[in-house]
């Protein structure tokens, strides 16, 4: 027990400390984040949110720089949210004042008072996410959507098929001439010392040390804690959860044919996974 908090409490420091010294470049480091395709899957995935669930209050957890309190503005009515590093909740507050410096071993709010929570590109940032599920939980209102994406996939680093796909995209993108805009904390070189995790990994533990979230522990995580529904998409930066509105849509069909030719009913070997559960 004590060791595993130890862990826990360096991950945390790690998120800190990387986070208040590149706050202010986060955005820059991340372009993905901010890309049209993104954005307009971010964009359909709140609007769900607000028609089925309601348009009163959006919790963003883990807000960053506040990507997604940005985006909800106009949906709902409140929009909070509450982060780590408390540079990161500076620069959020420009987009949101409702804006707390908090961990997730207590989310900073009462019980069940959201209509939403939003967690984009953080669970993989955490020791163990499952507290990060309960905490959700309970903030959330019955009937209330938990919704967290950018999570990067077990099953694209970790299976044959999910290893091929890879390799066929870094095949593909050498063609197109197109640099991978993946998140780039995992390219620098800092660490606590000979042998030791450095801080971009510790700040990126699902990543660097546990190889990716496995999305079927994720659904089962949650509906334990006791949500009622909860869905998975697998996707690489798609637009929407639907083919129809994919704006991407000839790639999209390409890793349809590729999931068949690797015998697979789904693309869980893509290197994102989207998680949409209801309470």
């Amino acid at each position: 027990m004590n060791s595993a908090k130890n862990i826990s409490d360096r991950v945390k420091e790690a998120n800190i400390q990387l986070h208040d010294r590149d706050a202010d470049i986060y955005d820059e480091k991340n372009p993905a984040h901010y890309e049209y395709v993104t954005q307009h899957r971010i964009a359909e995935v709140l609007e769900i949110i607000r028609k089925e669930s309601g348009d009163g209050r959006l919790l963003d957890a883990g807000c960053g720089t506040g990507n997604i309190l940005g985006a909800a503005k106009g949906l709902f009515r409140q929009r909070a949210g509450f982060d780590i590093s408390l540079e990161m909740c500076r620069i959020a507050r420009q987009k949101s004042t409702d804006v707390a410096c908090a961990d997730f071993d207590f989310i900073p709010f009462a019980n069940e008072i959201f209509d939403g929570v939003a967690a984009f590109s953080v669970a993989h940032h955490l020791y163990q996410q499952d507290r990060l599920f309960k905490e959700v939980f309970r903030v959330l209102k019955k009937g209330g959507f938990f919704y967290a994406d950018y999570d990067p996939n077990f099953f694209n680093r970790n299976t044959r098929s999910g290893r091929a796909y890879a390799s066929f995209y870094r095949w593909l993108m050498k063609i197109k001439n197109v640099k991978s805009s993946g998140e780039s904390f995992l390219e620098e070189g800092e660490g606590y010392g000979k042998g030791e995790l450095s801080l971009a990994e510790l700040a990126e533990y699902g990543r660097s040390v546990q190889r990716g979230l496995n999305p079927v522990t994720v659904k089962k995580q949650l509906l334990n804690i006791g949500f009622r529904e909860v869905k998975i998409f697998y996707h690489d930066d798609f637009s929407s959860l639907s083919f129809r509105r994919e704006k991407r849509w000839k790639f999209r069909m390409l890793m349809k044919v590729w999931s068949l030719l690797m015998l697979k009913s789904n693309c869980d070997f893509l290197p994102y996974f989207l998680t949409l559960a209801k309470k």
